[in-house]
């Protein structure tokens, strides 16, 4: 019974993603399910190279159509790593070919090419990847609103979008987002 209903979720996770894959073809290894880092996923994304990369409650997942490489920290503060291990945010492919994600520590760039790391730190708990324009990347917080990360220099600009409850307590509106093509960038 335990094993039908784990065919059924995943059946119906996979039938819920296709439609927003854009032809995205899903092909379900169950075999290949326990090599995952973890068994809580958070999110998937399909590169442009035809690999799944995988989100989740322990480190970032690349599935290949037959094997798994798992990234996560070995050792806190080894250049290259990945910084956290939670991964509940939305993974982004740039036009470099790198990975954009946030862990529980960080916000975190895979860079494909030369298999590393690279974390930079806002002034914020969790942000959500929204969009890339140019070297710009856009991240929504539910506590700090929307960060502007330059991902050449690192540095990031905050743009708070806060309302006031009636005890003047800051109520934060925003957590996901999403752009247009022409550039307009939708939050709720």
């Amino acid at each position: 019974m335990s094993f039908l209903r784990t065919w059924i979720c995943i059946f119906l996770s996979t039938a819920c993603l296709a439609p927003c894959g854009s032809g995205l073809r899903a092909q379900l290894n169950l075999s290949k399910a326990a090599s995952l880092s973890h068994n809580t996923v958070f999110s998937i994304l399909q590169d442009r190279q035809g690999f799944i990369w995988i989100g989740t409650g322990n480190g970032l997942n690349r599935f290949d159509g037959s094997d798994t490489k798992v990234y996560k920290p070995v050792n806190d503060g080894v250049p290259g790593q990945i910084k956290g291990r939670v991964i509940k945010s939305r993974l982004l492919e740039d036009d470099d070919e790198r990975i954009w994600f946030s862990t529980d520590v960080a916000v975190q760039c895979f860079e494909k090419k030369r298999d590393r790391f690279r974390s930079f730190n806002l002034k914020t708990g969790f942000a959500n990847p929204l969009v890339i324009r140019g070297n710009s990347l856009f991240l929504s917080s539910i506590d700090g609103g929307v960060f502007e990360l330059n991902t050449v220099t690192g540095r990031s600009i905050q743009y708070p979008v806060t309302e006031k409850d009636a005890g003047g307590k800051p109520i934060n509106l925003m957590y996901h987002g999403a752009a247009e093509k022409n550039n307009n960038i939708w939050f709720a």
